[in-house]
């Protein structure tokens, strides 16, 4: 056991030293629209560039809709390759994990007297782009485009602030 705790320590050292040498590390924060829910959601992002070419990052978005008395809430999390085409343009490929609530309830006269609850969680395949435009040193905006492929497929699109350190 003691063997394993120097290795753990070991890895996190070497993947510490290595973050710290990263080409550039981020986050950034953004809106944007869902046409799956015909809605706004709200993101947060880290942010990993290996070189000037490549880098890594996750996401997660949160949305609300409410239609009527209903409520659906949607929490997506995303881990995606960016690769630099030209200047600050990035294409984007990566996988989605989307958790999905639904919330019916049910109304007489304006009155709720019971809800019912539906959950539903599934994986799907992120393909864009996007664009970074820098305003100072270590602030930028960026705008992003991509299909979620999923059983539902939709369309995310949205502009925000990133910082980079």
């Amino acid at each position: 056991m003691n063997a394993m705790k120097k290795l753990i320590i070991l890895m996190i050292a070497l993947f510490g030293f290595q973050f710290s040498n990263a080409q550039g590390f981020g986050v950034s924060i953004s809106a944007g629209y869902l046409s799956e829910i015909d809605n706004a959601g709200y993101s947060a992002d880290i942010l990993y560039h290996f070189d000037e070419k490549w880098g890594l990052a996750t996401n997660v978005t949160i949305a609300l809709n409410e239609i009527k008395e209903d409520k659906l809430t949607w929490f997506a999390a995303d881990l995606n390759a960016h690769y630099k085409v030209f200047d600050e343009l990035y294409l984007l490929a990566g996988g989605e994990y989307l958790s999905s609530t639904y919330t019916d309830r049910s109304s007489i006269g304006g009155f709720v007297f019971g809800e019912t609850k539906f959950k539903e969680t599934d994986f799907g395949i992120n393909l864009g782009g996007g664009y970074k435009y820098v305003l100072v040193d270590n602030v930028s905006l960026f705008t992003e485009m991509k299909y979620v492929v999923i059983e539902t497929g939709y369309f995310h699109a949205r502009l925000g602030v990133q910082f980079d350190f």
